[in-house]
C-alpha cells in the first residue's frame, strides 16, 4: 500500500487527476478539493479483489504461498460498502465525450509504472451513473488500503477495475491494453 510520506502526490492538497484523450474534448485537471465540490451519490456495493483464493488455488497446484505472485490471499478479498463517488456522468458532461470514443481507462501510476484498467466505453457509458471517482467509504474519507484519497468504484466489476491511487482517466478511440495485477 502506497503512503503520502512515500508518494507526496496522494496527500489530499497534493492530488490531481486528469481527464483527457484523443476522444475528450475539453480536458480537465481536478483536486481533491475540486472533487468534493462536484455532485456525488452514494451506493452499496461489494468489491472482490480478483487474487481472492489465489493462494488456496496455488496451493492446490503444489505452489507454496512464497510461490504465488501478488496478495497471497486465501479467502476474504471481498467487502460491501457504501461508496461515496462522483459519477461518470457528472465527469462526461464537463469534458464532453467525442461520438469515436472506444476505450476508457483508469490509471493509478502510483503503485506501479503499468497499473490501469482499460473498459469499453459502451461499457462505462452503460453504467455512468453508478461507476465514479470515489472519495469516501462507509461516511469516512478513504483510508490508503482502500485507495486514499481517490479510486475509482466500478459496481459488478471484479476489483482490478476499480483502480485504487487514480491519478488519470484516459478516453480513447483505440483499443487499450494494460497489465492487470
Amino acid at each position: 500500500t502506497p503512503i503520502v510520506d512515500q508518494r507526496p502526490v496522494l496527500a489530499r492538497e497534493n492530488w490531481k487527476m486528469k481527464i483527457h484523450g484523443v476522444s475528450v474534448e475539453r480536458p480537465l485537471e481536478i483536486t481533491y478539493n475540486d472533487l468534493l465540490k462536484m455532485p456525488s451519490r452514494t451506493i452499496v456495493a461489494t468489491m472482490e479483489c480478483h487474487g481472492n483464493g489465489r493462494t488456496l488455488f496455488w496451493e492446490q497446484g503444489g505452489f507454496t504461498g512464497q510461490d504465488v505472485a501478488g496478495g497471497n490471499w486465501v479467502m476474504g478479498a471481498v467487502g460491501q460498502a457504501e461508496w461515496q463517488f462522483v459519477p461518470m456522468s457528472e465527469n462526461f458532461a464537463r469534458v464532453g465525450v467525442k461520438p469515436d470514443a472506444k476505450t476508457v481507462l483508469f490509471w493509478s501510476g502510483v503503485d506501479g509504472n503499468d497499473m490501469g484498467r482499460p473498459m469499453p466505453f459502451a461499457d462505462v457509458l452503460a453504467q455512468q451513473n453508478d461507476i465514479g471517482i470515489c472519495y469516501a467509504m462507509n461516511g469516512n474519507p478513504l483510508t490508503p488500503d482502500h485507495g486514499a484519497p481517490v479510486r475509482i468504484v466500478v459496481p459488478g466489476w471484479g476489483g482490478t477495475a476499480s483502480i485504487k491511487w487514480v491519478t488519470e482517466i484516459r478516453v480513447t478511440d483505440k483499443p487499450v491494453w494494460c497489465r492487470l495485477n
